[in-house]
């Protein structure tokens, strides 16, 4: 089959990830990529495993018709057998135009953690999807149940909607003893330090003041635990970020290390990861850090819950003390070396037999061979 993705852009996110993990494991059918917007740092990727990668540079009230009209030109040259687009306004744009060129399969793909918090333009965007849920897609794809319950509940077809997880190439995380040397991070960390992991980027959404809130508290007492921020913004060429740093008086305990392409070994060489975001949908680090038997502290949204299930620690948003106290249990159980190790199996085999790259790619081909 030919199927052609309509997504916003192609840079670093959890839809994008997941699009390009799909593309890569599927043999079987052709894929083209077609982004509204830049490249990002997806493009060169998708290309590399042999995905067609095309760009709209769509910029509002620029060169927008120009941009709707080229992508409508290529749909009605290619007659894919699928279009699948993902996010708002893809679902919107794409969907219009394969509706209207007669494509037999179309799918929405959602990523949504919370509408409240989308622009106004956004939230216009989805309402009109809304009602046009009832008549464009044949099924509407969330990565999350709590993505299918917001959906819902912003007036989407009920009948549409179906939940795929994403999910995780075993064999990039899979714990295979792959670790990096501590001192080849920072020569300030030492082999006795409780090492805690965070993998994300500088957004509101992720709320990186509240974790370095409870850090503060942490290490008030406990100096030897030490936290390393990896992502995009998370360096110090962040001035918010550095003064952050230098109120809770962090800067000897947290080490920022800003984009890294060695994810996997890092999440192998962190005695435990923190999300300690006020919104998410379905966090692929999450099931990423488990699979390499990393335990996770994090914050309950989206469906962080069922993604971690009894392996982990979950609390409220917004709330430091809280964050605070279940780092600090899990400090205390990690001098238990066999509970240790037992935790650690435990998150391994929760993503090994609900969160597989398998299962998704499966579930994917079952919705479109429907």
């Amino acid at each position: 089959m030919k199927i052609v993705h309509v997504i916003t852009g192609l840079k670093t996110g959890g839809a994008e990830q997941i699009l390009y993990t799909i593309c890569h494991a599927d043999k079987k059918n052709s894929h083209c990529i077609i982004s509204l917007t830049s490249r990002g740092e997806y493009a060169a990727k998708l290309e590399k495993v042999g995905v067609e990668v095309l760009c709209l540079n769509l910029q509002y009230k620029i060169n927008i018709f120009t941009g709707i009209f080229e992508l409508a030109r290529y749909i009605k040259h290619v007659k894919p057998d699928i279009v699948q687009t993902w996010m708002f306004h893809s679902d919107l744009i794409g969907g219009i135009i394969a509706k209207y060129f007669g494509v037999k399969k179309i799918f929405w793909s959602e990523h949504a953690a919370n509408i409240k918090l989308l622009s106004f333009t956004v939230r216009i965007i989805v309402k009109i999807c809304s009602i046009l849920s009832y008549i464009i897609p044949n099924a509407v794809v969330c990565c999350a149940f709590s993505t299918k319950t917001i959906l819902i509940k912003e007036g989407y077809s009920k009948d549409k909607m179906a939940v795929i997880n994403n999910g995780c190439d075993m064999s990039y995380y899979i714990d295979k003893g792959n670790k990096i040397n501590r001192k080849s991070i920072s020569s300030s960390l030492n082999m006795t330090d409780v090492l805690i992991g965070v993998v994300a980027r500088w957004d509101i959404y992720k709320d990186i003041p509240n974790l370095l809130q409870a850090l503060k508290i942490l290490i008030s007492k406990n100096d030897a635990i030490k936290c390393i921020l990896v992502g995009d913004q998370l360096n110090l060429q962040n001035i918010i970020l550095c003064k952050l740093l230098d109120q809770y008086e962090l800067r000897d305990n947290v080490i920022m290390l800003g984009l890294r392409n060695d994810i996997p070994d890092i999440l192998r060489t962190i005695d435990l990861f923190v999300l300690s975001s006020v919104s998410e949908a379905f966090p692929n680090v999450l099931i990423e850090s488990m699979a390499c038997g990393t335990p996770c502290v994090a914050t309950d949204v989206g469906d962080v819950k069922y993604i971690i299930g009894k392996t982990g620690w979950i609390v409220p948003p917004s709330n430091h003390e809280a964050l605070a106290n279940s780092i600090s249990l899990s400090v205390v159980e990690m001098k238990n070396s066999a509970a240790w190790v037992q935790r650690k199996k435990y998150c391994r085999d929760r993503i090994i037999n609900n969160f597989s790259l398998d299962k998704m790619v499966t579930n994917y081909m079952d919705l479109w061979n429907k």
